[in-house]
């Protein structure tokens, strides 16, 4: 979504892609805190 918002509004595109506006906004400002457990490395 964050490739073409400067093309199509992300209100737009949520509504297209089913999702809600505020749950792109929170998933992308989510800091990974976490909870996928210890990374690989």
């Amino acid at each position: 979504m964050s490739a073409h918002q400067a093309i199509y509004p992300i209100r737009t595109m949520a509504r297209v892609l089913k999702v809600s506006a505020s749950g792109y906004y929170a998933w992308r400002s989510f800091s990974g805190c976490g909870l996928m457990g210890p990374s690989p490395d």
